[in-house]
């Protein structure tokens, strides 16, 4: 896969539709299983500019609150 820093650069800042591409770029990411942090700092943007991309994209995100596993130290008492 190409590097995602690297094709997001070169998708158009300008035109017709231009945050269309970049959607999808992040939505592909997102989808893969990355949280919007990783997303964020694969492609040089803030968590907060994900999410926005991810709901103008109309993309499912996940629910909040990392990993409350039987195991985790982040369960809840």
């Amino acid at each position: 896969m190409t590097n995602p820093k690297t094709l997001w650069d070169s998708l158009p800042k300008c035109g017709r539709n231009p945050d269309l591409a970049r959607r999808e770029l992040v939505s592909e990411l997102y989808l893969q299983g990355l949280s919007c942090r990783q997303v964020g700092e694969l492609i040089g943007v803030s968590a907060q500019n994900v999410h926005q991309l991810l709901q103008q994209h109309k993309t499912p995100t996940r629910p909040r609150g990392g990993n409350t596993g039987s195991h985790s130290r982040h369960r809840r008492r």
